[in-house]
């Protein structure tokens, strides 16, 4: 273990040593001459003067119970699928869980009328 430590202490000067000469001879620019790459720093509380975003708008059932009934009826209004692929597949596994936030039967009621149009609408294509 001494011989570990000796060896890494010597190396240490060794090291240590031709760093305090080139930053002598002026090889190393101090690190007060270089240029923020950043540029000047705010002052702390010019940060957290206006919020970044806005938070988000806490939803209430009658916001999903809007966008529920708006989704049934773009869905009975259409002849043929009016959403891409990756709406429906968005559609189809969100529309359970928005049900959730309404009344039981409510929710259930939409549920399956959002669920018979989307059927309607598979056989259409």
């Amino acid at each position: 273990m001494r011989h570990k430590q000796a060896k890494s202490r010597i190396l240490w000067k060794s090291c240590s040593g031709r760093f305090d000469e080139a930053y002598a001879r002026g090889k190393f620019a101090a690190m007060d001459d270089q240029p923020d790459m950043f540029g000047p720093d705010p002052a702390q509380a010019e940060m957290f003067e206006e919020p970044v975003a806005e938070p988000p708008k806490q939803l209430t059932a009658e916001d999903i119970r809007a966008e529920m009934l708006a989704l049934i009826a773009k869905a009975r209004a259409a002849e043929t699928m009016p959403w891409t692929p990756r709406e429906v597949r968005s559609h189809t596994a969100l529309f359970p869980y928005m049900a959730e936030w309404l009344p039981k039967e409510e929710g259930e009621q939409l549920l399956l009328e959002f669920e018979t149009e989307m059927e309607r609408l598979r056989k259409a294509a």
